[in-house]
């Protein structure tokens, strides 16, 4: 006699409930974990605060260009593209996983800039990006992504992922900084 096929898939249920709830593991006030990345080559930065100091922190509104869990885009990537030529080369790489490639979401580079962020090639599924935070001061863009990562007891896809995040930005001929924090899932 075997195990009910209903006790079976209420199992599957519970566990796949109990994965979804992401939980950052990040003691609160602690410095972004990750590569912070600036235009053209200005420096470095702090991890601290998220408000840059200079000013009185401004919000920005972010709108999601591209976003997917597998890509053509296997090193770890942030940047800021501020013309078509780079969109176009970007997107080429982003999509050379999949055929036939579609081409590439219309953007308005006279009002508009992309950030982006790649994590590059990882060993199994569970992980995902997220914009935590975009805010203007001192003047800079800071933006935060979030870079979701399975915890112990997640099951996760055992297959390759390339996950990537493209939102767009109000263009503004500023210093960007990019900024990627480990917050790990807990599904326990």
């Amino acid at each position: 006699m075997g195990i009910p096929l209903s006790l079976v898939a209420a199992g599957v249920l519970v566990a796949a409930a109990a994965c979804g709830g992401p939980e950052s593991t990040e003691p609160q006030g602690s410095p972004p974990l990750g590569i912070v990345s600036r235009e053209a080559g200005t420096g470095g930065g702090s991890g601290g605060d998220l408000t840059p100091s200079g000013g009185a922190a401004q919000a920005v509104p972010l709108d999601t260009v591209y976003y997917a869990t597998t890509s053509g885009v296997v090193e770890p990537r942030r940047e800021v593209i501020r013309s078509a030529d780079a969109w176009n080369a970007l997107w080429t790489q982003i999509t050379s996983n999949l055929a036939p490639a579609p081409g590439p979401p219309s953007v308005d580079f006279s009002q508009q800039q992309l950030i982006v962020a790649a994590l590059g090639e990882r060993g199994t599924g569970g992980y995902d990006l997220e914009v935590a935070a975009a805010e203007r001061a001192g003047g800079r863009l800071r933006v935060v992504v979030n870079e979701w990562v399975p915890g112990p007891t997640c099951m996760t896809t055992q297959a390759l992922t390339q996950p990537v995040l493209v939102v767009a930005a109000p263009r503004a001929e500023t210093e960007v900084e990019i900024v990627l924090r480990r917050v790990t899932r807990d599904c326990g």
